[in-house]
């Protein structure tokens, strides 16, 4: 493996593996509510009215995001269509660039071998090598933070090279704030300026960097804000500012969340980086000049902010990939010549939440192997539920079989396996092959009993002059799957159109 990772292709083909990795299935199930189909429908709506600077939901301003990553799912859907696969595809992008990044990140900061563990670590732990197979914002915008961040390290580092690095973070964060708004400057200049307070003696910031950083920066967001102030004025400004406020303070419509929540879903969620991660927090919080310092404090600012924010949403704390990424694989680099087996401690860890992922997953198969028993036998009082479970959705008994292999892998790994190296090996492996069981064979039958049916309802109205909207939930799926044209004339007197429908949840 060290005479690979020294090979001058290795690099290309850690781009073409992430890039068929991350491509794989993108366009084999429905976007889903909310946000994957969002971003969507609004690319799809810029295409269709030609207007690419206002955000729009069923062409009417939405203030919610910037349009950096919408943009480019609009270039996508121009090449591709408007599909799934498109609306997917610009993260497969992202993905590789992540991967990328990582890997000469890793390089710079220590050498080939970390910056390979950086690499396995991320793909081959559950939510971040997920995301790269959504449409959702996340991945671009979390990838501008950390090279913004990267950057303005380089620049505390190297005093002599500060002008190059501060213009490169401010370019990125500039790249963030145009791809998810004013959180990605939060994000970026909370961790850094507390990195700076700890480090104030040993840092000398001259006031011309930080004057040419705010100009690449404000230039940058100009493009889209300056442009959107000088057309719309100051009403552009208060709504765009109300819907953020409205963000953080009050939790949307079924987004709502208890405290702890962001720490679970990191925990279970970032299986096992998660959990090789949590040794390292010690070592970090003595090392205030390091890398893994900067990024322990973007970990402990992504939890605790999204914790206060109101609007619990899973993908809200996946800034956080990263910097749990890089201590597990600063734990993996520190023992990687150690021969002894791996600590109580860890295995008790993994064991726990490697047995919550295996038990959810026999679980979900014994209840869609049996659906028909448990509507029969069980009285469910949510008739929405009974009608979702009545979906005739096959689960073909090999499916098992994949979290058995992987409880059994994970097993191997930590009590079977003498050599720690070794024993990571397998774990990843079990990890990375249990998360792509999951995606390929899981997913698509979750997702029939969830919302095929009611997108399956919207596609048979594309094209009919039919105005979809729905009561008593909130969705984006009848705009996306309906394709309606901006321009429909619903009036008594337009003899084509074929009238409106009312989609709401069976109650009764």
């Amino acid at each position: 493996m060290s005479t690979l990772i020294h090979h001058k292709y290795f690099a290309p083909c850690l781009s073409l593996i992430a890039f068929l990795i991350f491509i794989y299935g993108i366009g084999r199930i429905h976007l889903f509510d909310w946000d994957e189909i969002n971003f969507a429908e609004s690319a799809r709506e810029m295409l269709v009215s030609g207007n690419y600077f206002q955000i729009q939901i069923n062409f009417e301003p939405f203030y919610e995001k910037p349009p950096l990553f919408i943009w480019i799912q609009c270039l996508s859907m121009w090449v591709f269509g408007v599909t799934e696969f498109a609306a997917r595809f610009p993260n497969t992008i992202i993905g590789v660039l992540t991967v990328l990044s990582l890997w000469f990140t890793g390089i710079n900061l220590k050498d080939k071998t970390f910056a390979l563990y950086w690499v396995v670590c991320f793909v081959c732990s559950f939510l971040p090598s997920f995301y790269f197979k959504t449409g959702l914002i996340d991945p671009s915008f979390n990838l501008c933070i950390f090279l913004g961040l990267f950057f303005t390290f380089k620049t505390y580092e190297n005093q002599q090279r500060s002008v190059r690095h501060f213009l490169l973070s401010a370019f990125f964060i500039a790249l963030a704030v145009l791809t998810k708004g004013p959180v990605g400057l939060l994000l970026f200049g909370l961790p850094a300026v507390l990195f700076y307070l700890f480090q104030y003696k040993n840092i000398h910031i001259k006031l011309r960097d930080i004057f040419l950083f705010l100009g690449v920066f404000l230039v940058g967001i100009s493009v889209w804000y300056g442009g959107n102030l000088y057309i719309y004025g100051m009403d552009f400004f208060y709504a765009f500012v109300e819907r953020h406020i409205d963000l953080f303070s009050k939790h949307d419509a079924g987004h709502g969340g208890f405290i702890g929540y962001h720490i679970i879903v990191l925990l279970v969620g970032c299986f096992p980086i998660s959990i090789l991660a949590l040794p390292m927090i010690r070592k970090y919080l003595k090392s205030s000049y390091d890398f893994g310092f900067l990024m322990l404090l973007t970990l402990i600012i992504t939890v605790v902010l999204f914790e206060i924010v109101q609007t619990k949403i899973v993908h809200y704390s996946s800034l956080a990939y990263f910097p749990l990424s890089y201590l597990a694989a600063s734990y993996l680099y520190k023992h990687q010549d150690k021969t002894k087996n791996i600590s109580a401690f860890l295995k008790i860890g993994l064991s726990i939440v490697a047995s919550l992922w295996g038990i959810v997953a026999i679980l979900l198969f014994f209840i869609g192997r049996n659906a028909d028993y448990l509507l029969e036998n069980i009285k469910i009082n949510d008739p929405f539920a009974v009608a979702n479970l009545g979906a005739n959705v096959h689960w073909p008994m090999f499916m098992i079989f994949i979290p058995l292999l992987f409880l059994g892998l994970v097993i191997y790994s930590l009590y079977g396996e003498r050599s720690a190296k070794r024993s990571w090996i397998v774990l990843f492996i079990a990890s990375f092959l249990f998360l792509h069981g999951l995606l390929i064979f899981f997913v698509p039958r979750i997702e029939r009993y969830t919302q095929n049916a009611a997108i399956e309802f919207y596609k048979t109205k594309e094209n009919t002059g039919i105005s979809l909207s729905t009561y008593s939930f909130k969705s984006y799926a009848h705009h996306f799957y309906a394709k309606q044209p901006a321009d429909i004339d619903f009036s008594l007197s337009n003899k084509s159109a074929s009238g409106s429908i009312v989609v709401c949840k069976i109650d009764k």
